[in-house]
């Protein structure tokens, strides 16, 4: 039996309108920018000629924003999935200086207490898992093509650690994963031989990381 070649590509949605600097997590009413919907606008360029089936996006506004580029350009339909949801957050609401005080008062570090389920969100096993998922059935269901999905910045960034095997805590190795930016996965058959990384929206580099 031959194998074949499958790219399934997580793009980070692009800088979102927020003059209040708060944490928004997945609450409602947060789109793109000015700046994001340039980097969003660049992606068809970076996607032209490729063999993309199917293309997925997160629920939240930011992100369908994001994938709207390619919906135009290309006519692909966009079809939500949870699993590409940006990692859930007690904290949504929260000036981001705010919760920066927060976590390092010596009184909050218990919230640290287990580095893989912090208390005040998701569990990044959780985000890791049902991300890995997303990405193993769409390489299944679309095998031999390439497949978008539009998501987030944690998620996008604990799939990979998945899929490289780190077992540690997580903000023991930082990944690169900017707005706009595509992470993608590269299979061939059932094995994945290359993780690839690149940035549309300055000079479409890619590479290995």
């Amino acid at each position: 039996m031959s194998e074949t070649r499958t790219l399934v590509h997580l793009v980070r949605h692009g800088w979102v309108e927020n003059p209040r600097g708060i944490l928004y997590g997945r609450l409602p009413g947060f789109g793109l920018s000015g700046e994001g919907r340039r980097q969003a606008e660049a992606l068809p360029k970076f996607f032209a000629g490729r063999d993309v089936a199917a293309m997925y996006s997160s629920p939240l506004q930011r992100a369908r924003e994001t994938a709207d580029p390619l919906r135009l350009a290309f006519g692909w339909a966009i079809e939500p999935d949870e699993r590409l949801v940006e990692s859930g957050n007690v904290l949504e609401g929260t000036p981001a200086p705010v919760v920066t005080r927060t976590l390092v008062k010596p009184w909050k570090w218990p919230l640290l207490r287990n580095p893989w389920r912090p208390s005040w969100g998701e569990p990044f096993t959780e985000v890791r898992d049902r991300m890995m998922d997303f990405v193993q059935d769409k390489r299944r269901l679309h095998d031999g093509h390439e497949v978008v999905g539009v998501s987030h910045e944690s998620p996008i960034w604990l799939c990979r650690l998945g899929f490289e095997g780190w077992v540690s805590p997580p903000w023991r190795k930082r990944l690169t994963v900017e707005r706009g930016s595509v992470t993608s996965f590269e299979f061939n058959g059932d094995s994945l031989v290359r993780i690839g990384y690149s940035r549309p929206c300055s000079d479409g580099s890619a590479g290995e990381r």
